[in-house]
């Protein structure tokens, strides 16, 4: 039951994320060998999504730090903290190399997890926390991986090559956490 509502969860944030049809991205056509295509972003477009990320990670970590009850999830939710802050100080400088402008505003589809999350009774804050970095965390690594395997930008491509292994990293710490209770 639980993966099915974490697929689920996915295929909606995949869904909301097609649906936005952001300009800056563009998928090329499945070659004629039946493999998938891949996702082709412009730097612009890798700011502005790894940004709006980063900041939902942020955020729902902070409410975490006071709501959640798993002694787990809360240490979870100070590494969040922690490594994403870094990470978006990092990100700063790579954007600010390539003169890229970094939106300072969670995309709609992070803000609805926010506002859904803040809307989590006290005994499903646990599940809803984990369950928002879990999605989170999945649309991150497939946007860092396909943003590293062909960068228009050698600042952030390099910065997206090296973040991708402690977001792999955050996502299998995150799918090991159980609520309290």
């Amino acid at each position: 039951m639980k993966n099915l509502k974490l697929t689920l969860a996915f295929m909606g944030l995949a869904a909301s994320i097609a649906a936005t049809g952001l300009p800056a991205i563009a998928q090329t056509a499945a070659p004629a060998n039946g493999t998938e295509g891949s996702m082709k972003l412009d730097k612009a477009g890798f700011a502005a999504a790894a940004a709006s990320s980063n900041q939902l990670e942020i955020t729902t970590s902070q409410m975490a730090l006071k709501r959640a009850q798993s002694p787990e999830v809360k240490a979870f939710a100070q590494q969040m903290v922690t490594d994403h802050t870094k990470a978006g100080q990092m990100f700063a400088t790579a954007a600010q190399q390539d003169g890229v402008t970094i939106p300072d505003q969670l995309q709609p589809k992070h803000a609805s997890m926010v506002s859904q999350l803040e809307s989590a009774s006290d005994a499903d804050f646990d599940r809803a926390y984990i369950d928002v970095q879990t999605a989170a965390h999945t649309e991150a690594v497939a946007l860092f991986r396909s943003y590293s395997d062909a960068p228009d930008s050698e600042p952030l491509g390099t910065f997206a090559k090296n973040t991708l292994p402690t977001l792999e990293q955050h996502l299998e710490h995150v799918k090991s956490l159980k609520p309290a209770g």
